[in-house]
């Protein structure tokens, strides 16, 4: 476990900086950031001279680095478990099952929307741009974008004690993790995957068990990734 130094955003970087680029995983949020460039943006805006891309770790399995694309285009979730979550909306003629994908699908879209419509969000038109629509959710009571991110700081606390030394330094603020660290000691997987969507509708849909008792089979869950 390290602490991470502050850097200022407006201080030229240097070549050597720029090749000691390299994610962590900031603690106990989960938030990934440049070991080098350690500053707040918006999620979609890097830190002025990074060589990585903006990414944030999957809200599901907390293993994967997803990477965000722009403002109006990015996802919460990893392949693999967006996969799975794709392939058993798709049973339905939904576009995905549970509310995980990020600002690329509408709530009321998904399963979860369709069977709850009073939990989706409602869409706000704020803005028209030649590129695409910017829009605004409203959220409603319970979101479910709260859920998730709630349980997603639970599984980087779950995740966390995997890795030797999690006590940070008695004079450390911020304490973090390398990526690389992280993801040796608890991979990215497809069984990983696969539990993780589990424990996620088990502990926050219980509908979706309802609906479809097989989704807490981890085997069929990697059977849905290796056919996506």
């Amino acid at each position: 476990m390290t602490c991470i130094p502050p850097t200022d955003p407006e201080v030229p970087t240097a070549a050597a900086d720029l090749a000691a680029c390299h994610w962590v995983v900031r603690l106990p949020d989960g938030g990934l950031r440049c070991a080098v460039h350690d500053v707040s943006t918006a999620p979609w805006n890097p830190a002025r001279g990074c060589a990585l891309p903006v990414a944030g770790l999957c809200q599901v399995c907390a293993r994967e680095a997803v990477p965000i694309d722009h403002r109006f285009s990015w996802s919460f979730v990893c392949p693999r478990c967006g996969g799975i979550d794709r392939a058993i909306g798709r049973q339905f003629g939904a576009v995905s099952a549970t509310p995980i994908r990020g600002q690329r699908i509408s709530v009321i879209d998904t399963l979860f929307g369709r069977l709850h419509p009073d939990r989706a969000p409602a869409i706000e038109v704020i803005e028209a741009e030649a590129r695409y629509r910017a829009t605004r959710e409203v959220p409603p009571p319970l979101s479910p974008y709260a859920e998730l991110s709630a349980r997603f700081t639970n599984e980087v606390g779950r995740l966390a004690g995997a890795i030797g030394d999690v006590a940070a330094p008695p004079t450390c603020a911020d304490p973090s993790v390398s990526l690389v660290r992280w993801q040796a000691a608890r991979p990215p997987s497809v069984a990983a995957s696969a539990e993780a969507y589990r424990r996620l509708v088990v502990g926050r849909h219980p509908w979706l068990v309802l609906l479809e008792p097989r989704v807490t089979d981890r085997a069929w869950l990697e059977s849905l990734i290796a056919d996506a």
